[in-house]
């Protein structure tokens, strides 16, 4: 959980839920899928759950707005406790309730009957909130301790299938959920390449990396 300052969140940690309130301001949360114990940010003007392992920020002002990075987030402008949100598999579609993927925003405005709103996620505004995330650094680093780092802060993981690969060396500065950028620059630099696209989200197979 990353917060921007005069932030306030109560967090709730039991055997059956985690929970964040935001009572104020904007966090980050960069969430692990566990299907014993699900995710939800609550707000007073909604509440969104998530089940599938995702980054998103959620900022609290006059309306609460959600912007998901990674994964998906379901959400719910008509709860108003984590408690009260339902499953994915068991919602029904309607102004109150909607699954947001990487790249889509909205608001939810509480004098407007709680309605969701989608936003326009502006490519400036995705930048901003990508800097909240820790980068990596890599200074001659094996290929192999380069994708270790990376699979702890990306929900879809890579794999190396070709062991001869392992000990090439890679270098510079990553966002830690930009795959897209490092697998260039590898099939560039070492004619490496994915088995298969990496915008396949949460809960997909891991990836697999060869040399042509």
């Amino acid at each position: 959980m990353h917060l921007q300052p005069a932030t306030n969140v109560d967090v709730t940690m039991t055997a059956q839920l985690r929970e964040a309130r935001i009572l104020q301001g904007e966090a980050m949360f960069d969430v692990r899928h566990d299907g014993s114990r699900p995710f939800c940010v609550s707000t007073a003007a909604g509440a969104v759950a998530e089940d599938v392992g995702t980054k998103f920020a959620v900022s609290l002002g006059a309306s609460a707005t959600f912007s998901v990075i990674e994964g998906k987030v379901s959400l719910n402008a008509a709860a108003r406790a984590c408690a009260k949100v339902l499953p994915l598999s068991d919602r029904t579609s309607s102004a109150e309730s909607a699954t947001l993927k990487a790249g889509d925003r909205a608001e939810i405005i509480p004098t407007q009957a709680g309605a969701i709103q989608r936003l326009l996620f502006e490519p400036s505004e995705m930048t901003r909130l990508r800097s909240w995330l820790p980068k990596l650094h890599f200074t001659g680093h094996t290929l192999a301790e380069a994708i270790d780092q990376i699979n702890r802060y990306n929900c879809q993981q890579l794999r190396i299938a070709d062991p001869k690969i392992s000990d090439l060396r890679v270098a510079g500065d990553w966002d830690v959920i930009a795959l897209e950028e490092f697998m260039a620059v590898l099939a560039a630099a070492h004619h490496i390449r994915a088995s298969a696209p990496l915008d396949a989200g949460c809960g997909a197979d891991p990836v697999t990396l060869h040399q042509r």
